[in-house]
Parts: structure tokens; C-alpha cells; sequence
């Protein structure tokens, strides 16, 4: 975990800081985080452009537009800066007409780049050395495929580059119940544990006092001695629930044992770790022995348990044998669950297996990459066909109802705040009256004029801060919702909660209130099927057209008192303080309750929903209502400062959040450009319907020719990488050139504007001469000084040393050496792909002080070792990671990392093959969790 800034200088101006660091450093927080600080780059590009041309040219153009009188009666402060405030059929329209082309290309562009840009990054995500790109899943087998030789025969045509196969046991829903009980015990025995060695250095302590005393002080000997037999009464009630964990968990191991005996489950994989004992050790061999089932019962008195063993006169002969073998020999057949991960030899492989269609119904079975072992939900992965789609029609069920009570509780709300509205309006003003201000007339004071303005400016504020109280709300019943479809991995699930806080953010907060006012009865909160009546498309334009002026002010404030002012409530993480007080009142184990807390992360879900959704509803006023683009480009501004804040140093995302095969919530992200620039277009259109003059005719020609253009811009879009955002590139070409917000990094494609150094040609003998004299003043502006160390000598030396130096080094120099204006303006901006980070290591398995690096890419999580196993060399990980700064700037170790320090985009091959000893640890993350734990019974018996 980084610290916080160090200087004085960066902790007074963090929300400067937060933008200086390079995009390395959110890699440590995974590839999610730093795909999301790249969309968010992006983002703000967009709106400081629409921002810009909003403040120079609508705006002005709007204020200014009007040479006539017009009706007064809604003159606002608001309407000089809409489209409202120019007369009809002014020449002055054209502009905004023009402008409307220039948002749609720029949107398009920023579509285009953004999804060129993930799709790059998703590649070398997916050929990564990580279990995940080895593995493929297969869901909703068929029912007469219940035994793994069936599946076998099943896939034995493809089965070419298929190591393995870790079918989901058949009992998976019982043993991820054992799991969780197994878990809970293990952290009430480690509390007991603790106390224990609590109780008995009180104990030390008491009888140290005692032995002070003197004996004739009879009153405080007595006293102490009572304490010291209530702690050892303590003591003894410890002890007793720590011999009750140790039965509970021996009774959860024994059932697990029980499970993978009768269903005969194959854990040869999980013998050979090193980590993980291939036998078990004598002391515990007892409690496995496992023979048919007999008539004479006798229970197992020396470990006490509900369970009984047979035939107990051949206990000395099991012992001796293994207790793999002993538990897979009873059965020939395998019985298998609904699903199946198969370990293949390469990346490659496993793109290919994934991509094949296995059976004439591709949804029996489903095949899929298969998600980072840590996000799997045990308890789902293996649901049947049945049991999904009753989880479905729930789904859908508490889903409506959910909308119905959201709508009619925040209707209900509203009008009571409405008709309460003038009341609050005249106790505020008379409760801050201290100048003998006179209610409701036109002040004639600056003080009274003010209190007026404030008094009728809170209700308002009272009122949308309601409405963002229930829309922060939201997320978490629908978590609760999205639990029922049964996902089988996390990242499916927070890609269906991105996509339902999106829908009903635009749904309550955009459809219903600005496209169709009516449709909701105000007075009860309940939907008015009379209003489809006399609906009709003439009826919505005229609707929209006239009510998009209107709402502007109700946008304003609602974006001012949700997205500007609740980011500043999150640094003073009151859901942190609020659930930690909940947890410490509810759970008594201490333990327990450091995990809950440790579980409270960056909620990238409900972040993209709030940016995506702020998004949309910009893009509705940001021809009529200009204003609004320069507000939103600052509220970006503000949650995007303090979403990097919480995620370096508050709320540290988990590392399970990765950018796994499965998640595809930042393509959602992607088409919420393209929604938003179809919401301007629409509401523009509906404004220009209104007016009926001539100039407005051609307005509505101008949106429906960019809405032509924008929908064949993303299907050409959409066509052209669709397949890349779900799947691998198996060739050796990644096409990068299409990318414009990519600085140049070929040789080739520079221009003498692009940088200082390729105004020479490396091949001409003369202009070689002329680098090499440059080099000094060039290390210089780079601060490459003390890495290259040839600052202080002679032309002719440095011709003479530096030459093979600087051949190998050109791109990383001029990299860093940007002389154009328009260089020095945008250089934050740059998103060169070449040096985009790829997260492969766990920040937190960095140990630089100790000289090691940790690795914990194919072990499971209580393993770690370096590399894939025992046989892995460190030179893998180090080629996972270049520092391209000086050996004592540390990306991962120092919190203000210098911005040429990147970990280095050059991963391993994705045709690298695994080796034998690879594929068993491989198969251990995809294994049983349960399993593991009952072989690792050492462990468990001793604790």
C-alpha cells in the first residue's frame, strides 16, 4: 500500500498530485483500475474540448445572439445562456447547427479511439502468463453428460492441447456450504487462539501482583485473587469453545473427505505441490480411513465426532496407504457437476478451444474463458438449467418491484417537499432574518437580497439532495438483486450491476423526467396508462421540445448537489466509519470483522455508472443549454481528483478486480458515448421541431444527417472489433496505427514537428555526428543525467562511446523529449499504447527491501512461491517488469513514482507452454476450495 505524499508540497496540492502520477502506478491497482484512469483521461479530453468551444463560441453566441425584444416572462439567468435566448429564425442558429456537426464527429472520434485503445489493452491482458488465459469453462453441460469419461469422449476431437480437465464436483453446493462453515470455524478458532494467549499473560500478570502483596493486606489479596479465578473461569470457558471449533471443523472435514470418496473426485493435482503434502501426515491418517459400509457400527472415541468409522480391526493396514488411493480406488467412473474447467497447453489453445463450437446447441455447453480463481462464486458455478431460470424469473420479479417502490417513494417524497416548499421557504427566512427583511417582497438591500436567494435556493437544494440520497442508495439493493441471477464469477455480476444502475439512472433521471414528464402522476407516484392515450411521436418532440429549456436549472442543481458535492463526502469515508460501527456491533469476532472491512473497495460498478450516466445527461443539453458543459467538465474534474485519491490511499481496490477474460463492463462504458451523443442529437432535433422556421427545418436535417453518420461510424466500429473485445489474436501483428491520440512510436511516422530528434536521419554518417554533439544538452532536458552519465564530456567522446547507446536508447530519449507547443500542452494527455502498463504482479507481493520479488501468478492463495512452482526462476518475473528509471526509483516501493518509470508492456509470449508441474498448480486454482483445505489437514487439525 503507497503511503501518502511525503512532501509538503504534494499533501497541501494532492489533487494536483493525483494527476502527476503515471499510469504505473494505478497499475499496481490492477488492469482495471488503470484502464479506468485511461478512460477517464479521455473523458476529460472530450468535455475540456466541448467545455472550450461552449465558453468561446455557444455561449457568447447566445448571450449576445438577440436583436429584438421578446416576451420577459421567462427571462432567467439561465435563458440568456440557452439556445432560448436567440429569436426564431435568426441567422445566429447556424452556429449551433455547425457546432452539432463538430460534437458528433468529436464523439465518434473519442468512441473510435477508446475502443482501439481497449481493445489494444484487453490483448495484452488476455496474453498474459496468468491461469486464467490457460483455462476455459465450460458451463450447462448437458444431463446425460454426468461423468468425466463422457465428457471426455465429448470433446476427444478437440481434445488437441487439452492437459487437463477439473470437472465442478457434483456435490459443489454442498461442499461450498462446508467451505463457508469451514471457514467461520477456522476464524472463531484463530479468536480463540489469540485469547488464549491473552488470558495466560493476564494470568502471569495477576499472580505477579498477587505475589506483591503483602499477606497481611487481606483485602487486596482477596481482591486480586477473585480476578485471577474469574480469568481463569475466562480461561476455561475458552478453552472449552476451542475444543468445540476443533470438533466442529474435524466433523467439516470429515464430510468433505466423505463427498470426494463417494463421488470419487481425481486430486492427483493437488499431492504433487510442494506447499500442499502429497500424504498426510500419521497423526491425522486415522480420521480418513474409509471402508464399504458395514453392519457393525462402532464409534470413534478418540476423535470425538458425530461421524463413525468402520471396521475399525483394519485400522493398522489403511494407515499405511495412501490417502488419495485409498479414497479414488473404490469407484471406476467420475461423476461430474454441470460445468468443467479444461487446463490447456498455451493461450493460444485455449482461445482456440473456447471459440469452437463443441455441440450443435452452443449454449449446451457454453464455453467461456474462465474467470481469475479468486472471483469464482462456488456456490453458483455449477447451478443447473432449472435453478437459473427460476433465479431468473426473481431476478425479474424483485426487479420491478424495486422500480415501482423507487419511482413511488421518490414521487411521494418530492410532493411533500413541494407542498412543503413555500413553508420552509418562509422559516428559513425568517429564522436567518437579522436586518428586518421584509418576506416576500422585492428586496432592495444586497443582505436582504441575498437571504431571499438562499432561503429559496435551499428547499430546492433539500430536495435534490433527497434524490441523491435514494440514488446512492440504489446500488446497494440492486447488489442484493444481482445476486440472484447466479453468476458464476464476481465480474459477471458487476458487469449486470453496471448495466441496472446504468439503466435506471437514465431511465428515472433522464427518460422519465425530461422525455416524458407526464408519463408519472405526481400526486401518487404511480404510472398514468392514460398518458399512452394520446401519446404520439408528435406529441414526445413537442413534450421534449418545449420542457428541455425548463430543466436545465433542475439538471444543474441535481449535478451540483449529487456529482459535485457527494465525491467530497467520500474523503471523509463515512461509509467506511458508518459500516465499521455496524460490524463492530454485530460480529464478535475480531477477526472477522478486519475481513468485512478489508472488503469495502473501490466500487468501480457504481463509478462507471455515475460517470456514464453524468455522460448522457450532459450530451442532452450540451447544444441548448452550453452552460451545462463547462459545470460538468468541472464536476469531472472533481470525481475524477478524488477518485484516483481513493483509490492510491482510501479504498484500495481488491486485487481480485482484475481485467479478466469475462469482464466486458468498460464496453458498456464505451457505448455510453455513442447514447449520449444520440440523447443531443434527439432532444436538439425535438427543440428545432418546436420552433417551425426554416433555419429550424434545416437544424432537424443537420442532427438526423449526424445521426446517420454516427450510427454508421459505430456499426463500422462495433464490426471491426467486436471479436477483439471478446477474444484473443492468435497472430504476431497488433494494429496500433489507427490509433490518434497515440503519440507517435515508429521511426517512421514522425514529422519534424513531432519531436526535437527526428529532424535527423540515424542513417546519414553527417546528421549521426550532429545527434551525438546534441546528446549532452538532450540527457539534460530528458533528467536522463546520471543514468547515462556522459553530461560533462566531450562531443568527440560521447561520438566515440555513446554511439551504441544511443542507437539502442532513441525511442526511450525522444520519448521524453517533446519540443512542439502543442506537445507541451497535451503531454498528460498522450496515451502511448507502446508503454501502456500491464499489471502481471500483485502490488502487494512486492518486497524490493528484502531483494525479492513475489509472484503469486499460478499458485493458489495460501501458496507462495516464485514463478508458476518450485522450479520457476526469477529471470520470468523480471522480464514481467522493467523500471526504466534508476534502480533506486522503485515503482512499487515509493509513492511518488517519476513518470518514466512504467512496468514494462513486453509480457511473456502467449504461446508459452506450460510445463508438467505448471498444469498440476494450474488445476489447484481451479480446484474445490474445500478440497484443498481438507487435504491440508495438518493445518487445520493443529490450529
Amino acid at each position: 500500500m503507497y503511503k501518502k505524499p511525503t512532501t509538503r508540497t504534494n499533501y497541501i496540492f494532492w489533487f494536483i498530485d493525483v494527476f502527476k502520477q503515471p499510469l504505473s502506478v494505478y497499475a499496481t491497482r490492477g488492469n482495471l483500475t488503470t484502464i479506468y484512469v485511461v478512460f477517464q483521461y479521455l473523458i476529460l479530453t472530450l468535455y475540456a474540448i466541448m467545455a472550450l468551444i461552449s465558453v468561446t463560441i455557444l455561449i457568447p453566441v447566445y448571450y449576445y445572439g438577440t436583436d429584438t425584444s421578446w416576451n420577459s416572462s421567462y427571462l432567467t439567468n439561465w435563458s440568456l445562456l440557452s439556445i432560448a435566448h436567440l429569436e426564431n429564425n435568426s441567422i445566429m442558429l447556424l452556429i449551433p447547427i455547425t457546432i452539432i456537426c463538430v460534437f458528433t464527429y468529436y464523439a465518434m472520434f473519442i468512441y473510435e479511439q477508446f475502443t482501439i485503445i481497449y481493445a489494444f489493452f484487453r490483448q495484452k491482458c488476455m496474453k498474459r502468463v496468468i491461469p486464467e488465459n490457460y483455462v476455459v469453462l465450460l458451463q450447462n453441460l448437458p444431463i446425460d453428460i454426468d461423468t468425466k469419461e463422457k465428457l471426455e469422449n465429448v470433446l476427444s476431437n478437440i481434445s488437441g492441447g487439452i492437459k487437463q480437465i477439473v470437472p465442478i464436483p457434483r456435490q459443489s453446493q454442498k461442499l461450498s456450504q462446508h467451505l463457508d462453515k469451514l471457514k467461520r470455524h477456522l476464524a472463531n478458532l484463530k479468536t480463540a487462539q489469540f485469547m488464549m494467549d491473552d488470558f495466560k499473560a493476564n494470568e502471569e500478570y495477576r499472580s505477579a501482583i498477587l505475589n506483591n502483596i503483602p499477606q497481611n493486606q487481606y483485602v487486596q489479596r482477596l481482591i486480586a485473587t477473585q480476578k485471577a479465578e474469574k480469568m481463569q473461569t475466562k480461561e476455561m470457558n475458552q478453552l472449552k469453545k476451542l475444543d468445540n471449533s476443533i470438533i466442529k471443523i474435524r466433523e467439516l472435514y470429515f464430510d468433505i473427505v466423505k463427498i470426494q470418496v463417494q463421488d470419487n473426485i481425481e486430486i492427483d493435482h493437488l499431492s504433487s505441490i510442494v506447499t500442499i503434502p502429497p500424504s498426510l501426515p500419521d497423526i491425522i491418517m486415522p480420521a480418513f480411513d474409509y471402508l464399504k459400509d458395514q453392519t457393525q457400527m462402532v464409534p470413534n472415541v478418540r476423535y470425538p465426532s458425530s461421524k463413525y468409522l468402520y471396521n475399525i480391526e483394519q485400522l493398522h493396514i489403511q494407515q499405511q496407504q495412501s490417502v488419495i488411493q485409498q479414497c479414488t480406488k473404490q469407484i471406476e467412473n467420475h461423476p461430474i457437476g454441470r460445468a468443467a474447467f479444461l487446463i490447456c497447453e498455451s493461450q493460444s489453445v485455449a482461445a482456440e478451444k473456447y471459440t469452437t463450437l463443441i455441440t450443435q446447441n452452443s449454449l449446451h455447453p457454453q464455453a467461456m474463458l474462465a474467470p481469475n480463481s479468486r472471483e469464482i462464486v462456488w456456490h453458483n458455478v455449477a447451478t443447473d438449467n432449472k435453478k437459473r431460470k427460476l433465479a431468473i424469473f426473481w431476478y425479474y420479479f424483485w426487479l420491478i418491484i424495486l422500480f415501482i417502490a423507487y419511482l413511488y417513494g421518490q414521487t411521494q417524497l418530492n410532493k411533500q417537499l413541494i407542498d412543503t416548499s413555500t413553508y420552509l421557504y418562509k422559516q428559513i427566512f425568517d429564522a436567518l432574518n437579522f436586518s428586518n427583511c421584509v418576506f416576500g417582497r422585492i428586496q432592495s438591500s444586497n443582505l436582504c437580497s441575498m437571504l431571499d436567494s438562499f432561503a429559496h435556493f435551499l428547499p430546492t437544494f433539500i430536495n435534490s439532495f433527497i434524490n441523491a440520497f435514494l440514488m446512492a442508495l440504489l446500488p446497494q439493493f440492486l447488489k442484493l438483486i444481482v445476486k440472484l441471477q447466479r453468476y458464476p464469477s464476481i465480474s459477471q455480476a458487476n458487469d449486470k450491476l453496471f448495466n441496472l444502475n446504468f439503466t435506471f439512472l437514465i431511465f428515472i433521471l433522464g427518460i422519465i423526467q425530461v422525455a416524458v414528464p407526464n408519463l408519472v402522476n405526481r400526486s401518487n407516484g404511480v404510472i398514468d396508462f392514460t398518458f399512452f392515450e394520446d401519446f404520439s411521436i408528435t406529441s414526445l418532440f413537442e413534450d421534449l421540445g418545449k420542457n428541455i429549456i425548463n430543466l436545465q436549472f433542475t439538471f444543474i442543481t441535481y449535478i451540483i448537489t449529487n456529482y459535485f458535492t457527494s465525491p467530497a463526502f467520500s474523503l471523509l469515508n463515512i461509509y467506511y466509519l458508518l459500516s465499521a460501527t455496524i460490524y463492530r456491533l454485530g460480529l464478535t469476532n475480531y477477526l472477522e470483522y478486519n475481513v468485512k472491512l478489508r472488503f469495502i473497495t473501490f466500487n468501480f460498478p457504481k463509478q462507471l455508472a455515475y460517470l456514464a450516466h453524468m455522460l448522457v445527461l450532459g450530451y442532452i443539453f450540451a447544444i441548448v443549454s452550453p452552460i451545462t458543459n463547462v459545470i460538468i467538465f468541472i464536476t469531472y474534474i472533481m470525481m475524477v481528483t478524488i477518485d484516483r485519491y481513493v483509490i492510491l490511499y482510501v479504498r484500495i481496490p481488491d486485487v481480485s478486480a482484475d481485467l479478466s477474460a469475462q469482464s466486458n463492463m468498460l464496453v458498456n462504458v464505451i457505448g455510453a458515448i455513442f447514447i449520449g451523443l444520440f440523447f443531443m442529437l434527439f432532444s436538439t432535433c425535438c427543440y428545432f421541431f418546436v420552433q417551425q422556421s426554416d433555419l429550424s427545418y434545416f437544424g432537424i436535417v443537420i442532427c438526423i444527417a449526424s445521426l446517420i453518420y454516427a450510427i454508421t461510424k459505430k456499426i463500422s466500429v462495433d464490426k471491426a472489433f467486436k471479436r477483439a473485445l471478446t477474444e484473443m489474436t492468435r497472430g504476431k501483428y497488433d494494429e496500433t496505427v489507427g490509433v490518434k491520440l497515440n503519440p507517435a512510436h515508429i521511426d517512421s511516422i514522425y514529422t519534424e514537428d513531432d519531436n526535437y530528434l527526428s529532424r535527423y536521419d540515424l542513417n546519414n554518417e553527417e546528421q549521426r555526428k550532429r545527434i551525438f554533439a546534441d546528446i549532452p544538452s538532450i540527457v539534460k532536458k530528458a533528467g536522463r543525467a546520471r543514468k547515462h552519465g556522459i553530461l560533462e564530456v566531450s562531443s568527440m567522446y560521447v561520438e566515440e562511446q555513446a554511439a551504441p547507446l544511443v542507437v539502442d536508447e532513441i525511442k526511450d530519449i525522444k520519448s521524453c523529449v517533446r519540443q512542439s507547443v502543442f506537445d507541451r500542452l497535451l503531454k498528460h494527455v498522450y496515451i502511448d499504447l507502446t508503454d501502456l502498463p500491464v499489471s502481471t504482479i500483485r502490488f502487494d507481493d512486492i518486497q524490493d527491501d528484502e531483494g525479492e520479488r513475489v509472484c503469486t501468478l499460478l499458485q493458489p492463495e495460501h501458496i507462495r512461491t516464485v514463478g508458476f512452482g518450485p522450479d520457476c526462476q526469477l529471470d520470468l518475473v523480471l522480464n514481467q517488469i522493467n523500471l526504466l528509471n534508476d534502480s533506486s526509483e522503485q515503482v512499487f516501493q515509493s509513492s511518488r513514482a517519476p513518470k518514466a518509470s512504467r512496468i514494462q508492456n513486453q509480457t511473456c509470449l502467449f504461446e508459452e507452454k506450460l510445463s508438467q508441474s505448471d498444469f498440476k498448480n494450474v488445476a489447484a486454482h481451479y480446484t474445490h476450495p474445500s478440497l484443498q483445505l481438507a487435504l491440508n489437514g495438518q493445518k487445520i487439525i493443529n490450529q
